[in-house]
């Protein structure tokens, strides 16, 4: 039988390895954060398509915009497939993703 602090221990490292495990899930796990990722990237994409310059062509401000844009969508994007790769595997493995009505 474990003892309270050999339990405790126990404890603290299953937890640090679960926090080490999902760190970089953190964006996709927090919707809000997720939501405002989405909406700065969305609205750098608007103000990069109504910016123009004096000549009436869209100049370096609006370029650099439209590229921090697609980055951001980018990374979104590729978190979100690492996210159900990892979700795929769990259920794979005989893992239930989401809790049971019983």
């Amino acid at each position: 039988m474990l003892t309270d602090t050999e339990m405790s221990r126990a404890e603290q490292a299953s937890s640090r390895h679960r926090t080490d495990e999902h760190r970089a899930f953190r964006l996709l796990r927090d919707r809000r954060l997720f939501r405002l990722a989405v909406a700065i990237a969305v609205t750098l994409s608007i103000v990069a398509s109504t910016t123009l310059s004096a000549d009436g062509t869209s100049g370096p401000k609006a370029t650099a915009l439209r590229e921090a844009s697609t980055i951001i969508f980018l990374v979104l994007t590729g978190l979100l497939f690492l996210q159900t790769c990892h979700l795929a595997k769990f259920d794979l493995s005989g893992g239930f993703c989401l809790p049971s009505n019983d």
